[in-house]
């Protein structure tokens, strides 16, 4: 398990969720008492939805000067004021909502979510509590209440909050789908089960629940149970291509290819246009390492529609996720600047350039991106320090990070590119100020700062003090059991040591929960299994693993190593040895050149 390339494989397929947004006065609240609060108000709008959040709320505050009792207003410039991590300012504003309104429950939502943020919990619990006392109708306040007091382990006090939503809500199924949905997220499954099974009771046409159960039953590992749900939604829903499409992903993690394609099949008969279609379906083989299937969908294709953007961007998308990098190059390269792909093409042809030994022309490319873009992808801060990690100067990358670190603080991608390259140079010290810095700023929220805190985790392990980067770790755990990056790291740290492999295994479990696709998750599972000597069943995990990632040096060597101890010298001898063409680390190279050393001489 490699920490440049787990952190760069979860930043490559990472997308951003959806912003909440405050909406307007609904009919026979009180609107806006004048046409100046109005005008000013219209044109925040314009700004913020042309990105020009600044602007925006200079013209909202204009707005609540003609129109000081409006508790829409406040609760606008709050949600603008949280955008531009201006969380005291939002808070402020959110509360002024709530003073003038005290039924207005989107102010009490607000003050929640920020209080969340935070980690301020009990600050967050007497909001939602008042959101809950405001409408005790809206289920909102309940679900928000619940995921607060479900992030501190409270499952009783969740449960019991539950109740009174479906008290309060009887006989709809939106109550239990809600409750099964939250414990969905928080990973305790079987109650997620329950909930969303009494949701399909009493509306089997529930196409939420009916979804969610099936993601419920495909973490478990059991996607013939989660086919049967949506086959049981299908009587319902007949015109839904995402259904059938769903249903053949789940075909192909059960390893029925045949009833597969059937689903596929299924799939090109709907109103999609051909290129939506194919692309959809060379996606779902792509995600389960289907490379022959996935190339040609995109191959046909390709040949119908050579010119088009979309066909060219996954066609380079596929050809990339099957290591074909070269031949991704070719096609993102085709791609013309004025093509809504275009960025992405880039930051992906970078990464591609990397993989190639292409480093110098991968800086090129991305930084004037990174330099010129309001919003670069976080991908090519990743990209970027990855190719000014291998290349002679890294002295240029520091520099260039440094320089965007001071005019971009609250970006962490920056923080963390900066702090690798330090300690690619042998400049531990500065790596951690960097992130310690960063980790000390005024009002982080709560999920950057966990995230900086498993950096100097990881940042310590590299360095050989294991302990201190599994205090980080732990302080992590304190705030957030469930995050599954600290729970791997300790849990793989302690397989490393050889000690605590009941409770490491237990963790890494946990953590396969919520990042069950991740090959260096698994990863982990299959050396923990090795370490107890269950050879077999680290076998067959550390091949997932190895198809999930491949080319990851360590998954490679922890391959070999189980090869070996079931007396496969010749399997071990060829993962060692493609291991090292992969470029470990100088520590991994040092252990695999040992063993084939030692193998050689035992012949």
């Amino acid at each position: 398990m490699t920490v440049i390339s787990a952190v760069f494989v979860a930043a490559l397929f990472a997308s951003a969720g959806p912003e909440r947004e405050t909406q307007p006065p609904a009919p026979g609240q009180r609107s806006f008492v004048s046409a100046q609060a109005y005008t000013h108000y219209m044109k925040g709008r314009i700004r913020e939805l042309s990105g020009d959040l600044r602007g925006a709320l200079d013209e909202y505050r204009l707005a609540v000067v003609h129109d000081a009792l409006s508790p829409y207003l406040h609760l606008v410039i709050s949600n603008v004021q949280a955008r531009l991590l201006n969380l005291k300012g939002a808070i402020s504003q959110a509360e002024a909502a709530a003073e003038i309104d005290p039924t207005y429950v989107d102010a009490h939502l607000q003050l929640g979510f920020l209080f969340r943020i935070l980690g301020e919990f009990d600050a967050a619990e007497k909001a939602f509590q008042r959101a809950i006392r405001a409408d005790p109708k809206r289920m909102e306040g309940y679900a928000e209440y619940s995921r607060v007091l479900l992030r501190q382990k409270k499952e009783k006090d969740a449960e019991a909050v539950f109740q009174m939503m479906m008290a309060n809500l009887p006989d709809n199924p939106i109550g239990y789908y809600e409750t099964g949905r939250i414990f969905y997220e928080k990973r305790i499954l079987e109650k997620a089960v329950h909930y969303l099974g009494k949701a399909l009771e009493k509306d089997p046409s529930h196409a939420g629940a009916a979804f969610t159960l099936a993601s419920a039953y495909d973490v478990l590992g059991r996607p013939r149970d989660a086919a049967k749900v949506l086959e049981a939604l299908q009587h319902f829903v007949s015109d839904d291509p995402e259904l059938p499409l769903a249903l053949g992903r789940l075909a192909l993690k059960a390893g029925d290819e045949t009833v597969a394609e059937q689903y596929f099949e299924h799939v090109r008969r709907f109103a999609w246009s051909e290129v939506d279609t194919r692309v959809k379906i060379a996606m779902a083989y792509l995600d389960e390492y289907r490379f022959s299937q996935a190339l040609r969908e995109m191959d046909d294709l390709y040949r119908q529609f050579p010119d088009k953007d979309a066909v060219l961007y996954f066609k380079g998308r596929v050809h990339e996720g099957a290591r074909e990098h070269k031949k991704a190059l070719e096609i993102y390269a085709k791609l013309p600047k004025t093509s809504d792909f275009y960025m992405d093409a880039l930051v992906h042809g970078g990464y591609c350039l990397v993989k190639i030994g292409e480093h110098r022309k991968a800086i090129v490319v991305l930084k004037p991106y990174a330099q010129t873009v309001d919003n670069p992808a976080s991908l090519a801060f990743h990209v970027l320090s990855l190719a000014w990690s291998e290349a002679e100067d890294k002295s240029e990358g520091i520099a260039f990070f440094e320089t965007l670190s001071k005019a971009h603080p609250d970006w962490i991608e920056i923080t963390e590119a900066l702090s690798s390259l330090f300690d690619k140079v042998g400049r531990f010290d500065e790596a951690r100020e960097v992130l310690e810095r960063a980790a000390t700023r005024p009002e982080i929220p709560r999920d950057d700062l966990e995230r900086l805190l498993m950096a100097l985790a990881m940042l310590y392990e590299r360095a050989g003090r294991t302990e201190k980067g599994l205090e980080f770790a732990r302080k992590v755990l304190d705030s957030n059991p469930d995050s599954p990056e600290a729970l791997n790291f300790v849990g793989y740290t302690w397989a490393e040591q050889g000690k605590n492999l009941k409770e490491a295994e237990e963790m890494i479990r946990r953590a396969l929960l919520y990042k069950h696709e991740s090959g260096y998750v698994t990863d982990s599972l299959g050396w923990v299994l090795f370490q107890q000597g269950r050879y077999d069943q680290a076998l067959d995990v550390l091949r997932r693993a190895d198809r999930m990632a491949p080319e990851e040096p360590e998954i490679l060597e922890h391959l070999a190593e189980c090869l070996l101890k079931l007396r496969n010298g010749k399997g071990a001898a060829e993962s060692f040895r493609k291991a090292l063409k992969h470029k470990p680390e100088p520590r991994v190279r040092a252990r695999i050149l040992k063993r084939l050393g030692e193998l050689e001489a035992s012949r």
